[in-house]
């Protein structure tokens, strides 16, 4: 059985940093969770076949087809033509690299030792991070074209935290507090050897391949907050300030897609203050909250737009311009999800349309100044407000799930499927084969 809420609906290559296909490879390239009404008794539910499903841009095909398995995750690797997948059946966690050419395993990596298991696969490396029975974080580092494993270290703290650089080549490893820290670097898992000055103030993230940025406090004052910047790669680390933030209340942050933002998140029970600092010349500025508290950030791909979530009744959005400075606004929507075009200032919305009463799935063009909002599918079905939108890079197309229409039903109502529109002629195609429930990340 599949727990739908640790479901990945769909996941792309390229917006996990991953190069794009050869020019060989079809253009549109993702995978699927469904279920399938094995039992022909028209519902579909825990008792029918889990099966991936993978999405070549011409056809749909199944890359497993088992009922016992538990689906955690899966990961394309560096070429597409190959998925890391993350299966679970009691205690025994099993890795298994697929070919999404033909469904063929090319490595499988059976692992009894650990739990708690998460993995990325980035350019033919496959990081395992579990915990070991005493409870101690244990990283590991496999090879999946050999099908070895190169190298393994254990962590001293049971509250260890993992972050693998986007090329697969480092890892940082740093306990909750943001006290201890270590940078590993494959092959071998050596600890790279840099300088840090300071204790932990806010928790280390990766800016890109081979820097990282964590807060620190001078002499453990939590009123003197500062950043460092480390390149793991020459070694230098730089410095600057981040005056006005640490009150003593919590303090997160996230960097932009291309490294040089940094979103600073100070939160307290009446409001949510923010900061962006310019990473490369350490200018920190305000961003001006409008309506509320905010609560969800998420960066388009260019690094331009900011797109932050209200936390109130409205479920409304507002996207903040770093080049203008400036606010943009959406109009009279109720959004429930959104996701940026991989490339294009293009953003789309699963939403309620509050003039029309209507759900659907819409777009918006930000680098047009006037923000015509389009609409490419309405219903007045509300269980639209769970489906999820992702683009394609190399094509003008738009995934999403909705209800499907066939004669089945779920646990959860009325069975989904996955479509594809146009996003400039709004011709739209069901892609999902008849009969199956296509599994949501609620």
């Amino acid at each position: 059985m599949v727990p739908s809420k640790s479901v990945i609906l769909i996941l792309v290559a390229t917006l996990l940093g991953i190069i794009k296909p050869a020019a060989a490879q079809a253009e549109e390239q993702f995978l699927f969770l469904a279920r399938t009404d094995n039992n022909a008794d028209g519902f579909v539910d825990s008792n029918d076949n889990t099966i991936l499903f993978h999405y070549d841009g011409t056809e749909v095909f199944a890359l497993s087809d088992s009922s016992t398995e538990n689906i955690f995750s899966y990961d394309y690797g560096h070429d597409n033509l190959t998925v890391a997948k993350l299966s679970v059946i009691d205690t025994i966690s099993t890795v298994s690299v697929i070919s999404t050419l033909d469904g063929t395993l090319i490595n499988e990596f059976v692992i009894t030792d650990l739990s708690q298991i998460r993995t990325e696969y980035v350019q033919t490396k496959l990081w395992v991070i579990g915990n070991a029975v005493d409870g101690i974080p244990v990283v590991r580092l496999y090879d999946t074209v050999s099908g070895q494993m190169l190298a393994e270290r254990s962590t001293r703290r049971a509250n260890t935290r993992v972050q693998v650089a986007v090329n697969g080549q480092y890892a940082l490893v740093f306990n909750a507090e943001a006290v201890a820290i270590s940078v590993y670097q494959a092959p071998t898992l050596e600890s790279v050897q840099f300088s840090l000055t300071g204790l932990g103030g806010i928790s280390p993230i990766w800016l890109n391949e081979t820097q990282f940025i964590i807060g620190s406090r001078r002499d453990n004052n939590p009123s003197d907050l500062y950043g460092q910047i480390v390149n793991v790669a020459t070694l230098e680390t730089t410095e600057f300030d981040l005056p006005d933030l640490d009150q003593g209340i919590p303090i997160t942050w996230e960097s932009s897609p291309d490294g040089r933002h940094v979103l600073i998140r100070a939160d307290d029970s009446n409001q949510t203050d923010y900061r962006l600092v310019n990473v490369q010349s350490g200018q920190v500025s305000d961003l001006i909250n409008p309506s509320g508290i905010y609560s969800v950030e998420t960066w388009s791909a260019d690094s331009r737009f900011l797109a932050l979530r209200l936390n109130d009744t409205a479920k409304a959005i507002a996207i903040w311009d770093t080049t203008t400075q400036l606010f943009v606004s959406l109009g009279n929507y109720d959004i429930y999800s959104l996701t940026w075009h991989p490339e294009l200032s293009l953003i789309g919305f699963v939403a309620r349309d509050m003039t029309m009463m209507r759900f659907g799935i819409f777009a918006a063009d930000l680098s047009n100044p006037a923000v015509d909002m389009q609409t490419y599918y309405s219903s007045t079905e509300s269980s639209i407000a769970s489906s999820r939108i992702q683009f394609s890079i190399d094509s003008p197309f738009m995934y999403f799930s909705a209800p499907s229409g066939d004669l089945i039903t779920t646990p959860g109502g009325v069975a989904r499927a996955i479509f594809k529109v146009d996003i400039q002629g709004g011709f739209l195609t069901r892609i999902s084969p008849a009969n199956l429930d296509v599994l949501v990340d609620q």
